[in-house]
C-alpha cells in the first residue's frame, strides 16, 4: 500500500469504531478533495449530513471544512438547519458560509453577506472584527483596493483583536498576491503576540521571499529563542546566506550543523 492508501484505510478503521465522532470522516472527504474524487466526495458529504444532521458541534466542524476548501453549498446547508433549529452558534456558521464564497473566489457574493453580518443588531465585537478583516479581503477580490484599505485600517484599530485572526487574515491576504497589506497584519499579529511562534515565522518567512534580510534576521534572531522553528525554514534561511556557516551560526547558534530541528 502507498501512503494514500495507508491513510484511507486508517480513516475507514476509526470510523468504524468510532461512528459517532465527525473527525474521522470530515478527514476522509479531505483525502477525497485531495484525490480529485468530486463524485466520491459528494456522496460522502451527503452521509456526513444525514449521519450528524442533528448535532451542531459535529456540523460546526463540518462547516470549518466548507470554509478551508470553498464548500459553499455545504456551508449553506449547515447554516440553514441552525437558523431552523435556532442553534446557538448561527453567526458562526455564518462567517464559515462567507470564508467557503471568499476561498471559491465569490468575492462579490462574500461581501454580500459580510455586509448582511455587519448589520446585525448588536453583533459581538469579535465577529465584528472577523467581519472587517473578511470584508477587506472581499474588495481586494472585486478589485477595490481603497476600500479595502481602509476596512483593514479599522479593523487594525479595533480593541481586542486576536493575533490568530490576524494571521488567518494576512494568509488569505499573501494568497491572493496582496503583500503589502499582507505585512501589515503579520506585524500587528507579533506586536499583539511577541510569542505567537506561528506568526513571527509567518513574517520572517515573508522577508525571507522578499529578501529584506535586515528585518528578517532581527525576527530570526528572536525566533529561534521559542520552540525550534521548521527545518524547511532554516534551511531557506541558511541558502539565502549562500552556506555562510559562519555567519548563519552568530544569527542562529543552536541551528548550525550538526542539524538539531525538531
Amino acid at each position: 500500500l502507498n501512503r494514500a492508501d495507508e491513510a484511507r484505510r486508517a480513516v475507514i478503521i476509526h470510523q468504524i469504531a468510532h461512528p459517532d465522532r465527525p473527525r474521522s470522516h470530515i478527514d476522509q472527504l479531505y483525502a477525497l478533495i485531495r484525490e480529485g474524487d468530486l463524485e466520491a466526495l459528494t456522496k460522502a458529504i451527503e452521509r456526513v449530513m444525514a449521519d450528524f444532521k442533528d448535532d451542531p458541534d459535529s456540523l460546526l466542524s463540518l462547516g470549518d471544512f466548507a470554509a478551508t476548501t470553498g464548500q459553499v453549498e455545504l456551508a449553506r446547508k449547515i447554516r440553514a438547519l441552525f437558523i431552523d433549529h435556532q442553534w446557538n452558534g448561527e453567526t458562526a456558521i455564518h462567517l464559515m458560509e462567507i470564508e467557503a464564497l471568499l476561498t471559491a473566489k465569490q468575492y462579490a457574493k462574500a461581501l454580500s453577506g459580510i455586509q448582511e453580518l455587519l448589520n446585525t443588531p448588536e453583533l459581538e465585537l469579535q465577529f465584528v472584527n472577523v467581519g472587517q478583516g473578511l470584508q477587506a479581503i472581499a474588495q481586494y477580490g472585486v478589485g477595490d483596493p481603497v476600500a479595502a484599505y481602509l476596512s483593514l485600517t479599522a479593523l487594525l484599530s479595533q480593541p481586542n483583536l486576536r493575533s490568530e485572526s490576524l494571521l488567518a487574515i494576512a494568509d488569505r491576504l499573501l494568497a491572493m498576491g496582496q503583500l503589502k497589506p499582507a505585512r501589515e497584519v503579520l506585524d500587528q499579529a507579533v506586536i499583539l503576540d511577541p510569542q505567537n511562534q506561528a506568526a513571527l515565522s509567518r513574517l520572517v518567512e515573508f522577508d525571507l521571499n522578499a529578501k529584506d534580510m535586515t528585518t528578517m534576521i532581527k525576527n530570526l534572531q528572536i525566533l529561534v529563542k521559542m520552540r525550534k522553528p521548521s527545518y524547511e525554514l532554516m534551511t531557506r534561511i541558511k541558502t539565502l546566506l549562500k552556506g555562510d556557516n559562519y555567519l548563519f551560526s552568530l544569527i542562529a547558534p543552536n541551528y548550525s550543523k550538526p542539524w538539531n530541528f525538531q
